[in-house]
């Protein structure tokens, strides 16, 4: 049976990277080998793989087509602020779909999907709905974010039945091992 994973912010090709991320790579070759390589032990050929963002930090038609040959899946790309606003059709023919913003159904849940986090997000009252997100790497910016689902989860009231039940998790590779994540992962990983 096939399953379906989530991963951020890869930033194959972008070798600041290596820095800002505090990545465990000494150069880029090493990094890719590597990510490509804990990508494929996770994801088989038929597994759905939604990229939330900052796939690639190169605008090569040739790494681009190179890298997404090197990794198993069906892969949609939900784009980043780092992505292509326009993709050739060779490249658009690698993805099963490009979107800015996606709501799928994972196991009868409704996963809401935006490199962008959206902390107040369509139907966050309701337990089987989830929000996605990528953007926000082991940053200033991350650490808000935690504070604000922690805010929401405590402290959010009741109202008319309605409350924001604070169910949005980063998929960036840089907090989950560089490894696609199932969103059973995500939500354990977020503990």
């Amino acid at each position: 049976m096939s399953e379906i994973f989530y991963i951020a912010d890869t930033h194959f090709r972008h070798k600041n990277i290596l820095k800002l991320d505090d990545r465990p790579w000494m150069d880029i070759a090493q990094m890719e080998y590597s990510m490509i390589r804990r990508w494929n032990e996770r994801v088989d050929k038929n597994d759905s793989v939604y990229i939330l963002g900052d796939f690639c930090w190169s605008r090569n038609t040739e790494d681009w087509k190179y890298l997404l040959g090197q990794l198993n899946g069906q892969k949609t790309l939900i784009r980043g602020n780092h992505d292509p606003k326009h993709f050739t059709n060779r490249i658009k023919d690698l993805f099963a779909d490009i979107k800015d913003y996606k709501e799928i159904k994972d196991n009868g849940r409704t996963v809401i999907l935006s490199h962008y986090c959206i902390p107040f997000f369509k139907n966050d009252y309701l337990e089987n709905v989830y929000m996605i997100y990528g953007h926000v790497h082991a940053t200033m910016e991350y650490s808000m974010l935690i504070d604000i689902k922690q805010y929401i989860e405590n402290h959010m009231s009741d109202t008319d039945g309605v409350k924001n039940l604070g169910k949005f998790y980063n998929a960036g590779c840089m907090l989950h091992d560089y490894t696609p994540k199932t969103l059973d992962e995500l939500i354990l990983d977020d503990k």
